[in-house]
């Protein structure tokens, strides 16, 4: 069940934007080479750039939610224990989800207030351009509330607190090379 939960978080948020990414690379390529050469643009290709970047771009951020692979301020995170790192996880895990729990009714409205709006070009429904991002911000609450489960788990196991400061004293003794 774990194996096939993760194939499917694979599949939404790391290889749909590899596939949109090329997809959107080979149009562009296709698309300089038809402006110079031909001297001409094709409108449907053109539009379809602009929906695989946007689809492609939030299905990314849900991926780098996922591996913990954001921007983080270290510099006072580093130097406090490990029992109050995830307190702060808690705190800060619980705010975004709460954020985006609370915003998710009105993503919802405002994409559905879309379902008549056509795109120029391919006439797709605004409502199918950015439903992308309806999945992503789900998938950042999930992501989210795991992080919580998470670590109120490590701090009802204080034996996982202490085995991670002890990884992390050996990691900074070697300079990074016991990882």
């Amino acid at each position: 069940m774990k194996k096939a939960i993760k194939t499917i978080l694979d599949i939404i948020d790391l290889y749909f934007p590899v596939v949109t990414f090329v997809i959107l690379f080979v149009f562009y390529f296709i698309l300089i080479l038809l402006r110079y050469f031909a001297g001409k643009s094709i409108g449907w290709m053109y539009e379809s750039m602009y929906i695989v970047f946007a689809w492609s771009t939030v299905m990314s951020a849900a991926h780098g939610s996922r591996v913990h692979d954001t921007i983080q301020f270290n510099v006072l995170y580093e130097h406090i224990s490990e029992k109050a790192k995830r307190i702060f996880d808690i705190i800060a895990n619980a705010f975004l989800a709460g954020l985006f729990i609370y915003a998710m009714p009105r993503y919802l409205k405002g994409i559905e207030a879309q379902r008549m709006v056509k795109t120029a070009t391919l006439k797709l429904s605004n409502m199918i351009v950015f439903f992308p991002f309806i999945i992503f911000v789900f998938l950042i609450i999930v992501y989210h509330v795991a992080d919580i489960v998470c670590a109120v788990y490590d701090l009802a196991h204080p034996e996982r607190l202490e085995k991670k400061e002890t990884d992390d004293a050996v990691t900074s003794e070697d300079g990074g090379a016991g990882r």
